[in-house]
């Protein structure tokens, strides 16, 4: 993944022109070529002095957003997620004038139509989620994820929460969010930054107990962080070691963390009774869901002889932290007719590229072997 800041400051005062727009296509064609997922912010401004950056009038913010979505459009699906709605301090949804509720729900629906509703638009906090949502569709909110660039720098993570006046209602506001985001960032593209929080020693316990960090993770599924951003957080976590869970392995903080970003599939159990029905368990032990479209195949191989038997399943509806139960029955004795070992392997493609998703069972490839039986 890679995450593309973009200035457009210099047409706070005029439309994009079409040079610009060609540099802005040149750089995401540039990625493409690389073969990285992009998460996209278009900022006005690049020094935390949004105010004084952006348009005077929301017209031609959404002018803005119409062209910006002309050249976006041309990416998708390698655009997993655009943050944000062009406007604040650093594109980051505060310190701007165009945050009512009246603005907020404008501009959102410009970017999303701008965008045709073909990849996730993030935005700030849970309270800006909730305001531009309450007059969605169903299918309209599915397109609504969150970034948070504030992750454990207080008890509300510097305001993404809410505003508190004292430690204790800072953790009340923290706890009732993770519990929203634990149900509502579902199937949902979530990231974004960690910083040290110091306020108090509850703050500093959030980021260095590794494990602390990691539930508070999984309560918000997260997809993603940035690897640069804060040092003192990320050092610290390669510095600490965590034990594997269910093992005696130990492993560092940061790589703990890394490998339960985002979706983390690992098949637990699979059996074959005589009627040639099989049964897996896969656990999907990330943070987060799978967010893009994929298929499930079963590749049965007899010598020279090879079958792909497609799985009746949607792998993005495997939630983090439960095991989904696949049925699959076999259909395969007039191609295997010969009475010798039969070999299974499985194996998910992105649907879109057919790029092979691994599942995380130790020494898999792109086909994970489940085993082999007689007919």
């Amino acid at each position: 993944l890679v995450l593309l800041r973009i200035s457009i400051g210099v047409c706070r005062e005029r439309e994009l022109l079409p040079e610009e727009l060609k540099n802005i296509f040149r750089i995401l064609q540039f990625f493409q070529e690389k073969k990285k997922g992009m998460i996209l912010r278009f900022v006005y401004d690049m020094e935390g002095r949004g105010m004084e950056a952006e348009p005077v009038g929301s017209s031609l913010v959404k002018k803005h957003m119409c062209q910006i979505g002309s050249v976006v459009r041309q990416f998708i699906p390698d655009v997993l997620a655009v943050q944000g709605i062009l406007v604040g301090n650093w594109g980051e949804m505060h310190g701007s004038k165009f945050l009512t509720e009246k603005y907020l729900k404008e501009l959102t629906q410009t970017m999303l139509e701008s965008l045709n509703g073909r990849c996730f638009l993030a935005v700030r906090t849970p309270g800006q989620f909730q305001m531009i949502t309450s007059s969605m569709t169903e299918e309209q909110q599915k397109q609504i994820a969150l970034f948070n660039d504030g992750m454990f720098g207080s008890a509300t993570d510097l305001g993404t929460y809410g505003v508190a006046t004292d430690q204790e209602q800072g953790d009340q506001l923290r706890e009732k969010a993770l519990q929203w985001q634990h149900q509502t960032a579902r199937h949902r593209f979530n990231g974004g930054e960690v910083l040290a929080g110091m306020e108090s020693e509850a703050d500093r316990q959030r980021w260095q107990n590794v494990k602390k960090a990691a539930d508070d993770m999984a309560d918000m599924h997260i997809s993603y962080l940035n690897s640069t951003y804060q040092q003192d957080v990320l050092q610290m976590w390669k510095a600490q070691e965590i034990i594997w869970s269910g093992t005696a392995q130990k492993v560092s903080g940061y790589e703990y963390i890394g490998r339960h970003l985002g979706y983390r599939f690992v098949v637990r159990s699979v059996s074959v009774d005589r009627k040639l029905q099989m049964r897996l368990a896969v656990e999907n032990c990330g943070f987060a869901e799978l967010c893009q479209q994929a298929e499930c195949f079963l590749i049965l191989e007899q010598g020279d002889k090879k079958v792909c038997q497609c799985v009746r399943t949607d792998p993005e509806s495997w939630e983090s932290g439960k095991i989904t139960e696949l049925t699959v029955q076999l259909q395969i004795t007039e191609q295997f007719p010969d009475a010798e070992e039969i070999k299974c392997y499985l194996c998910l493609k992105r649907r879109y590229d057919g790029r092979y998703i691994r599942f995380a069972n130790e020494g898999v490839g792109d086909y994970l072997f489940i085993g082999s039986f007689l007919l």
